[in-house]
């Protein structure tokens, strides 16, 4: 199984696929995602939803790249419309402004948002890295699901 909120979990599973797909990954599919914050089990200093909806999906993308550039392969990353509700103002290209998301602070807040938000940067970034290589990545948005993400909430959200 893989644990996106693990890094060694991610490294684990790369492996795996790498060894058992003979270093070769075809479609990449960055899915996972959770909608409450707290602290990492793994890494105190980290948001639990950012590591799981962005970071853990970033290093595995990583860990896999060389077999995703063997296939030219394609990579999707999972996105919503909850990226536009991310902290007004400021350059998403600072590290102030991700400092400035809760991403960072002694009490988590909500870091959906700026989860999302990363994705679809890391979306543009890997085009702008591998396109030339016969790589794509694209952002796509579900729009409304039927998941289980919004379980404790109120049901009319």
């Amino acid at each position: 199984p893989l644990d996106l909120s693990d890094f060694e979990s991610v490294h684990q599973f790369s492996k795996t696929v790498l060894d058992k797909y003979d270093g070769r990954v075809d479609l990449l599919i960055n899915n996972a995602g959770r909608n409450t914050s707290g602290r990492s089990p793994t890494n105190e200093k980290l948001d639990l939803c950012y590591q799981t909806n962005f970071l853990g999906h970033f290093a595995l993308t990583k860990e896999l790249m060389p077999a995703i550039l063997k296939a030219r392969g394609r990579i999707v990353n999972l996105s919503s419309v909850m990226h536009h509700f991310c902290a007004d103002g400021g350059d998403v290209n600072t590290p102030e402004y991700w400092r400035g998301s809760g991403l960072f602070q002694q009490e988590p807040t909500s870091s959906y948002s700026p989860s999302k938000l990363a994705a679809l940067l890391f979306t543009i970034e890997l085009n702008r890295r591998y396109r030339h290589k016969g790589v794509r990545s694209f952002a796509v948005n579900p729009g409304a699901v039927n998941s289980d993400i919004w379980r404790g909430k109120p049901k009319w959200l």
